[in-house]
């Protein structure tokens, strides 16, 4: 991200572009780049945790006995990591994270993130697990772009809320 420190705009007004400036912020959320430096930035965390994924080091889930493995997804600007409810791998979670920080001069706000533990995890288990990566443990995830993130039999009161918002317009 060194080679990315500032960026400048021109604007086109009636047809013309203006003067070259630049914005006194530099790159901030919002700017026209920032969903492409973030593509950019979070393939590297990828590979850092592919890596120890074939290391044998992070125990990623299954979503079905058949079904595909998953290590993390990355969502807008969002990501998702899964693994098995263990401090041990809270911890190689947490190491990914911070080689990638270093690498990359960003920062993750834990506060901001959550924690989500299978029901079939012991409350000590999910605790231990929420300390050591400093982030709230949670019972559900909430929403995303507007649909409930759900990890429970999926009926139609989970997504009657959605239902009715649709129905009312």
């Amino acid at each position: 991200m060194q080679c990315v420190s500032s960026v400048k705009y021109w604007v086109c007004v009636n047809g013309e572009l203006t003067n070259l400036f630049s914005p006194s912020n530099g790159i901030r959320q919002g700017d026209p780049l920032s969903p492409y430096l973030f593509v950019i930035c979070i393939e590297k965390l990828s590979h850092i945790i592919f890596d120890v994924v074939r290391s044998k080091q992070w125990k990623y889930v299954k979503s079905s006995q058949s079904g595909p493995s998953v290590s993390h997804l990355f969502l807008a600007d969002d990501l998702i990591l899964f693994g098995e409810a263990t401090s041990k791998q809270a911890r190689i979670m947490k190491h990914c994270l911070e080689v990638f920080c270093q690498a990359s001069g960003q920062t993750v706000n834990f506060d901001k993130s959550a924690i989500l533990c299978s029901p079939n995890t012991s409350r000590a288990v999910a605790i231990e697990i929420s300390l050591i990566c400093r982030s709230p443990l949670r019972t559900n995830l909430g929403k995303y772009l507007g649909m409930p993130l759900v990890h429970s039999k999926v009926t139609i009161a989970t997504y009657m809320e959605l239902l009715d918002k649709v129905h009312a317009r």
